[in-house]
């Protein structure tokens, strides 16, 4: 069953198409991760689910009732944990539960019994302040659940944590999300990250496409686009293989393009059946993509070194080179 599905939204902030026609669906129970490098959109994206922006074009549906720009309807736990410095550990957890309509009393009773839950319980009377980052993202996480149980928005809650905190942290949401089961949609950078907490990624899939725009400090002129996704080239579930596969940046404006590179590439991967990777990625790495006035300064560089005749001439790769060694 569909809990949440975002259709065709775009939204463009101070000039920057940073969300462009994008669709996405979240079932009940299920833990979907978007992988992206920092400023594609993501925060964007559960910004607008959460209610807080209203997408330029496009709509939130929650279990088939139109959100688009309402807020209330979906818990929000963004990277930092908010947490009030003034109230104790108790009274932070309280906050939800008073704002759905509970007394004073019966939301300290229901906050203690999830502090139980959460193994939080000895840190009730504690301040935010004398907590670790672990154990404030660990308040903030259950905070964020009591708002609304069955579907949670997580911003990258662990990106600020050190690796062995945040590592006990994956593992911890894993048990609480086990035993808790709603739905998330959990945004992150870090593919290690996602493929620890994701569902399933399905061999042949792929994640949506991101821009890169790099300019050369010495060139202000020269801009390069360059747009990549994310391909699992993997032929099992349980064994994910991803790959980061860059195209030009032309080629986004031909959908029908990209999926042919997606298609080819995923066959080209099952090669090799041990280590699926798709063989032409391996070559690609290499090579080295150089302008032509770079060409010839690195040619005219190795004919002055090494004469016409000379036993480095004529290897056209470093397979070739190896071969002449032989």
């Amino acid at each position: 069953m569909v809990r949440l599905k975002v259709t065709n939204v775009s939204k463009t902030l101070e000039g920057v198409h940073t969300l462009d026609n994008l669709t996405i669906e979240l079932h009940d129970k299920e833990f979907a991760v978007i992988v992206g490098p920092s400023g594609c959109g993501k925060s964007t994206l559960l910004n607008i689910v959460a209610g807080l922006l209203k997408p330029d074009h496009g709509s939130v549906y929650i279990d088939g009732k139109d959100w688009t720009g309402l807020t209330g309807r979906v818990s929000y736990m963004q990277q930092k944990d908010l947490l009030l410095p003034w109230k104790n550990i108790l009274d932070n957890v309280c906050i939800p539960l008073v704002l759905k309509g509970l007394n004073k009393k019966e939301a300290r009773e229901t906050a203690w019994q999830y502090l139980q839950e959460f193994n939080l319980q000895e840190f009730a009377r504690h301040y935010p302040r004398q907590l670790s980052g672990g154990m404030r993202q660990r308040v903030a996480l259950l905070r964020t659940y009591l708002f609304a149980s069955d579907i949670l928005l997580l911003d990258e809650p662990f990106a600020a944590l050190d690796a062995i905190t945040r590592h006990k942290m994956q593992l911890w949401l894993k048990d609480i999300r086990q035993r808790y089961q709603p739905s998330i949609l959990f945004v992150t950078h870090d593919i290690n990250e996602a493929l620890l907490l994701a569902d399933r990624i399905l061999p042949g899939e792929r994640s949506a496409l991101f821009e890169i725009i790099s300019k050369r400090p010495s060139e202000p002129a020269d801009r390069l686009r360059v747009a990549f996704f994310y391909l699992n080239v993997s032929n099992t579930a349980e064994h994910p293989w991803l790959a980061r596969v860059e195209i030009p940046f032309w080629l986004t404006q031909h959908p029908e393009l990209v999926s042919l590179v997606h298609a080819a590439l995923y066959y080209d991967a099952q090669v090799l059946d041990s280590h699926p990777y798709p063989y032409s990625l391996h070559r690609a790495h290499e090579l080295a993509v150089v302008r032509q006035a770079e060409y010839e300064e690195i040619e005219n560089l190795l004919l002055s070194r090494f004469p016409a005749d000379s036993q480095l001439s004529g290897y056209r790769s470093n397979k070739d080179y190896l071969k002449g060694l032989k």
